[in-house]
């Protein structure tokens, strides 16, 4: 009787541990606090910090930035609109999406102890938002400046793209390997239209490529080479003054150049 007794109890801890939440909120943390524009943004959850990533509860923060966000509870997505723009993340995913572009997080968006958590950072760069953190206050400040110049917006934009996920797959696509590294980017110049609405951006991306297979429409056959992406591509500027790349494919031009 003792021993059916005990491994009943031992089927019972082994049901709790699998169906527990893979994350808990560590409670002893010191208070993180998030202020955009000096305003300090208010959550019912305090933001936490894992793995060295600070994430936030998800509605507080995109409101904040003016955005509408709806939570799909079926997919555990959550979908941020703003005049246009859309960010677009799944609660467990490795990547989030913002204006059609693939970004890798360093932290996925995580549901802690009941409560939806997203990556602070990204959803405020995306956004056209500067952010830096203060360790000794551990204090996250946002800065918005629609004001700011519009060449600096561009330049954070295009290394935001360069690191993505949407880049290694575009660069992989283009040379037919296997793997990607990003190097770096540079921006070379941009062109603006009359009413500073629009650019055209001429760039260049460096990559190493693993086993590339076609390099400008040409076979070849390389264990790995590096190489650079010398781009022209639209850019538009939405109505808060942030820029994001054109997804329309005749938009962007590209040529591949050996290194």
């Amino acid at each position: 009787m003792k021993l059916r007794t005990y491994k009943s109890m031992v089927i019972f801890t082994l049901l709790l541990f699998l169906i527990a939440p893979s994350v808990h909120a560590e409670t002893s943390q010191p208070t993180i606090t998030v202020f955009i524009n000096d305003e300090q943004v208010n959550f019912d959850q305090s933001p936490l910090l894992v793995n060295g990533n600070t994430l936030v509860q998800f509605r507080p923060i995109f409101e904040k930035l003016g955005y509408s966000v709806k939570w799909d509870q079926a997919t555990q997505s959550i979908t941020a609109q703003r005049h246009g723009n859309e960010i677009r993340m799944v609660i467990g995913g490795r990547s989030a999406y913002a204006n059609h572009i693939s970004y890798f997080l360093n932290e996925s968006a995580q549901i802690i102890d009941g409560v939806s958590l997203v990556p602070l950072r990204f959803v405020a760069e995306v956004s056209g938002a500067v952010v830096s953190w203060d360790e000794d206050t551990r204090k996250v400040n946002i800065k918005i400046d629609k004001d700011e110049a519009p060449e600096l917006k561009i330049n954070r934009l295009i290394e935001g793209y360069a690191f993505s996920s949407s880049a290694h797959e575009f660069v992989k696509a283009i040379t037919r390997s296997n793997g990607s590294k990003c190097n770096g980017y540079e921006v070379n110049e941009i062109l603006f239209n009359n009413d500073k609405k629009q650019a055209i951006i001429n760039y260049n991306l460096e990559f190493w490529v693993w086993h590339p297979r076609l390099i400008n429409s040409e076979a070849i056959i390389k264990e790995s080479m590096d190489i650079t992406v010398e781009i022209k591509q639209q850019a538009i500027k939405d109505e808060d003054g942030n820029w994001y790349l054109s997804s329309v494919i005749k938009d962007r031009e590209y040529h591949v150049v050996l290194k």
